[in-house]
């Protein structure tokens, strides 16, 4: 399963971006792998947005 957090971020007027760390974790002894991204959006954002989890 993939599970995301997802950073606080503040909406602009053109553009949003959100930062995220997530974790893949296998079924049996494989090691979980950790990524980082980004969540761009374009278009009309305004308003904060507390974070979450993405699963």
């Amino acid at each position: 399963m993939l599970t995301c957090n997802l950073a606080p971020s503040i909406g602009l007027i053109v553009a949003e971006r959100q930062r995220m760390s997530c974790r893949y974790v296998l079924n049996g002894a494989y090691p979980p792998q950790d990524y980082s991204g980004v969540m761009n959006t374009v278009g009309l954002e305004l308003g904060i947005s507390a974070g979450g989890v993405m699963a």
